[in-house]
Protein backbone atom coordinates (compact mmCIF):
# COMPACT_ATOMS: atom_id res chain seq x y z
CA UNK A 1 0.00 0.00 0.00
CA UNK A 2 1.00 3.46 -0.55
CA UNK A 3 1.24 6.67 1.32
CA UNK A 4 0.71 8.82 -1.79
CA UNK A 5 -1.24 8.29 -4.75
CA UNK A 6 0.90 10.94 -6.61
CA UNK A 7 3.75 7.92 -6.33
CA UNK A 8 1.73 5.37 -8.26
CA UNK A 9 3.32 5.01 -11.74
CA UNK A 10 6.96 6.05 -10.28
CA UNK A 11 6.51 2.57 -8.25
CA UNK A 12 5.03 0.73 -10.98
CA UNK A 13 8.13 1.70 -12.75
CA UNK A 14 10.19 0.79 -9.88
CA UNK A 15 8.57 -2.85 -10.11
CA UNK A 16 8.74 -3.00 -13.98
CA UNK A 17 11.78 -4.87 -13.90
CA UNK A 18 11.22 -7.12 -10.68
CA UNK A 19 8.22 -9.74 -11.68
CA UNK A 20 7.39 -12.23 -14.62
CA UNK A 21 4.53 -9.66 -15.79
CA UNK A 22 3.53 -5.82 -15.22
CA UNK A 23 2.50 -4.13 -12.10
CA UNK A 24 -1.32 -4.27 -11.23
CA UNK A 25 -2.57 -0.93 -9.92
CA UNK A 26 -5.51 -1.12 -7.97
CA UNK A 27 -6.10 2.45 -7.69
CA UNK A 28 -9.12 1.53 -5.21
CA UNK A 29 -7.06 0.44 -2.59
CA UNK A 30 -4.28 2.35 -3.28
CA UNK A 31 -2.20 -0.64 -3.81
CA UNK A 32 0.54 -2.24 -7.11
CA UNK A 33 0.43 -6.21 -7.35
CA UNK A 34 3.76 -7.39 -8.86
CA UNK A 35 3.41 -11.32 -10.00
CA UNK A 36 6.80 -13.41 -9.65
CA UNK A 37 8.40 -16.02 -9.30
CA UNK A 38 11.24 -15.71 -7.03
CA UNK A 39 9.41 -15.62 -3.78
CA UNK A 40 11.64 -14.08 -1.35
CA UNK A 41 14.15 -12.96 -3.65
CA UNK A 42 11.99 -11.04 -5.48
CA UNK A 43 10.30 -9.26 -2.41
CA UNK A 44 14.03 -7.97 -1.72
CA UNK A 45 14.83 -7.08 -5.24
CA UNK A 46 11.32 -4.80 -5.30
CA UNK A 47 12.32 -3.23 -1.32
CA UNK A 48 15.52 -2.53 -2.92
CA UNK A 49 13.99 -0.99 -6.36
CA UNK A 50 11.65 0.96 -3.58
CA UNK A 51 14.39 2.31 -1.91
CA UNK A 52 16.46 3.63 -5.01
CA UNK A 53 13.16 5.12 -6.24
CA UNK A 54 12.83 6.93 -2.81
CA UNK A 55 9.21 5.37 -2.11
CA UNK A 56 8.50 4.18 1.43
CA UNK A 57 5.09 1.96 0.84
CA UNK A 58 2.97 1.83 4.08
CA UNK A 59 2.88 -1.73 3.62
CA UNK A 60 4.62 -4.90 1.38
CA UNK A 61 4.46 -8.07 1.78
CA UNK A 62 4.51 -11.57 -0.24
CA UNK A 63 1.56 -13.64 -0.90
CA UNK A 64 1.33 -17.33 -2.77
CA UNK A 65 -1.82 -17.52 -5.13
CA UNK A 66 -5.09 -19.21 -3.91
CA UNK A 67 -6.58 -21.92 -5.69
CA UNK A 68 -9.12 -19.48 -7.06
CA UNK A 69 -5.59 -17.29 -8.43
CA UNK A 70 -4.56 -20.73 -10.18
CA UNK A 71 -8.39 -21.20 -11.87
CA UNK A 72 -8.34 -18.07 -13.06
CA UNK A 73 -4.97 -18.02 -14.78
CA UNK A 74 -5.53 -21.59 -15.83
CA UNK A 75 -8.68 -21.10 -17.63
CA UNK A 76 -9.52 -17.32 -17.61
CA UNK A 77 -13.06 -18.28 -16.60
CA UNK A 78 -14.63 -16.07 -13.43
CA UNK A 79 -16.25 -17.70 -10.08
CA UNK A 80 -19.14 -15.65 -9.43
CA UNK A 81 -22.84 -16.75 -10.33
CA UNK A 82 -23.64 -18.89 -13.55
CA UNK A 83 -26.42 -16.22 -14.32
CA UNK A 84 -27.23 -12.76 -14.42
CA UNK A 85 -28.79 -11.32 -11.74
CA UNK A 86 -28.24 -14.29 -9.18
CA UNK A 87 -26.44 -13.12 -6.14
CA UNK A 88 -26.53 -16.14 -4.31
CA UNK A 89 -28.28 -15.34 -1.10
CA UNK A 90 -31.19 -16.95 0.03
CA UNK A 91 -34.53 -15.59 1.70
CA UNK A 92 -34.21 -12.46 0.38
CA UNK A 93 -37.06 -10.97 -2.09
Amino acid sequence: MLANREETSLVARALSGIGIGAPVVDEERNTIAVPVSGGTDALTAGVRALDTAGVRPVDIGLRRPTLDDVFLQLTGAGTGPSRPGRTGRRGTA
